[in-house]
């Protein structure tokens, strides 16, 4: 990079929000009561095999994720080990606490490959625009786009204009952890800033925040991403019976988490 870009580029994508108080966080926790003699002793996460059976199933974003050009994500994917095939939501927001929507896409196809190298085909897409100043900016497809009104995208091959393409692969690793609740996390690659597409040699090298499993592998065949409250729902196989679904956990986690915030607010 030569001087002359160092002093002219300027970042397009934003780091993960900082928390004001570790009283949330246990490795926050344990790195405050650290010191240069007494290091924190963190335990690594466990890690499982990327195998169809641990991948199937449903998995939701934990936060607000942050994009290029000042745009926030919320993700939601499923997978069916039977068939192979993979369905993903990805709304996007223009505020940092994912209250604003713009746009909503729904794609999907089928996955194939082994061991942390995995190909996603995109074989079908639609597209939903939710923000009535961009659906009349975008350039997609012949007529007009009306906001709230979902679109399929296979007869124009995607769309440009959001880095869309239909039919096209992802070549991805992946990673499925668990955390210190025992639900599953899933992570996948993370995407390129300038949106470029990347070949079979050319992964990615870090990771996407996780998502949290909300349901493993059922009886469902569809594959279809059902209404967020009835993935969570289910309740997840344990050795001792059935315990509330990890998206539950996480929702009333969160809640508890904003309750002692405000109070903790409040007493200030």
């Amino acid at each position: 990079m030569t001087p002359y870009i160092r002093r002219s580029w300027r970042y397009l994508h934003q780091q993960t929000s900082a928390t004001r108080s570790s009283q949330w966080c246990p490795v926050c926790q344990a790195v405050s009561r650290a010191s240069e003699r007494a290091p924190p002793d963190l335990h690594a996460r466990p890690r499982l095999p990327v195998l169809h059976s641990y991948l199937a199933g449903e998995w939701v974003s934990t936060r607000c994720e942050t994009r290029p050009l000042g745009l926030f994500l919320k993700r939601r994917l499923r997978f069916s080990a039977v068939d192979r095939t993979w369905r993903g939501e990805y709304r996007f927001f223009g505020d940092l606490a994912c209250t604003a929507p713009l746009f909503t896409a729904t794609v999907g196809g089928r996955y194939s490959g082994r061991g942390s190298e995995l190909d996603f085909r995109m074989e079908q897409a639609s597209l939903t625009v939710l923000d009535s100043a961009m659906a009349k900016s975008l350039r997609c497809g012949a007529e007009p786009w009306v906001s709230g009104v979902p679109r399929d995208l296979s007869r124009s091959h995607g769309c440009s204009d959001l880095g869309i393409l239909i039919p096209s692969v992802e070549y991805e690793t992946v990673r499925v952890d668990v955390d210190t609740l025992g639900s599953s996390l899933l992570l996948l690659g993370q995407p390129d800033t300038d949106n470029r597409r990347r070949g079979p040699e050319d992964r990615p090298t870090a990771y996407q925040p996780p998502l949290v499993q909300c349901r493993p592998q059922d009886a469902d065949q569809d594959n279809a991403l059902y209404p967020v409250h009835y993935a969570q729902v289910g309740p997840r196989p344990y050795a001792s019976g059935a315990a509330p679904s990890s998206c539950v956990t996480l929702l009333l986690t969160l809640g508890i988490a904003l309750v002692g915030t405000a109070q903790w607010m409040l007493n200030m």
